[in-house]
């Protein structure tokens, strides 16, 4: 029916988180194993869960973890520059700080979403103003 659905993605989360979350929250969400409604919508109002269903979606939960995230972001303010290491970037951070500017939400959550993974997770993370990595 459907091809590689573990390379689909809707709103940039792939299609398999969904089916996981469905999955998870099956119950509190009155479906069935189908992932049919098995409620009626004013049953399904009254429920607790009804009213936090968009903080507990993983759009949310993405967004949240950007709000926590303990990485600091810094965007060089020029064009793309090529540095040579971490240290030298951090360097020319530490004498000439107005070079670089803190990122807006949407920026800090699109340098996070690619940073995310990494191990170790570093704890500072310095982007041009395209946000490419600078090094």
């Amino acid at each position: 029916m459907v091809d590689n659905i573990e390379n689909k993605t809707y709103n940039n989360i792939l299609v398999t988180e969904y089916f996981s979350y469905y999955n998870d929250f099956k119950k509190q969400l009155g479906l069935n194993g189908y992932y049919e409604r098995t409620d009626n919508m004013n049953s399904l109002f009254e429920k607790k869960w009804w009213k936090t269903t968009e903080k507990n979606s993983l759009p949310w939960k993405k967004i949240h973890r950007t709000i926590k995230c303990n990485i600091e972001v810094k965007i060089y303010k020029k064009e793309f520059r090529y540095f040579h290491s971490q240290e030298q970037v951090e360097e020319l951070y530490e004498e000439i700080p107005e070079l670089f500017r803190e990122p807006t939400f949407q920026e800090k959550y699109q340098v996070y979403e690619y940073v995310y993974h990494w191990k170790p997770r570093p704890s500072i993370v310095f982007v041009d103003c395209h946000l490419e990595l600078v090094i």
